[in-house]
């Protein structure tokens, strides 16, 4: 399978985005600041954000190289930003043979 940026993708992403900032903070979490909730929400949502742009730029640079993308996925799942650097290192070694 492989991944594509479309119109639909993206707009499923950012009206997915947009529901949850709008739910998440309204649930109450008893004495804490909503300041505070917002703020981790927001850093938690935009990080799941940029793992999943990177999972599917991953894929891309792997479709453009005829190589498969699911070995990257689980490693990707536990921890993307060390998956994106040694994949980026992985990358350019295989560039500058």
């Amino acid at each position: 399978m492989y991944l594509h940026w479309s119109k639909k993708i993206v707009l499923a992403l950012l009206g997915v985005f947009g529901i949850l900032m709008l739910l998440v903070p309204a649930i109450g979490l008893g004495e804490t600041s909503t300041l505070k909730i917002h703020t981790v929400v927001w850093i938690l949502l935009n990080y799941a954000g940029v793992s999943i742009w990177v999972f599917i730029w991953i894929g891309d640079q792997l479709r453009m190289r005829g190589k498969p993308v699911w070995p990257w996925f689980v490693p990707m799942l536990l921890a993307p930003l060390p998956t994106l650097t040694i994949f980026l290192l992985h990358t350019l070694r295989q560039t500058q043979r």
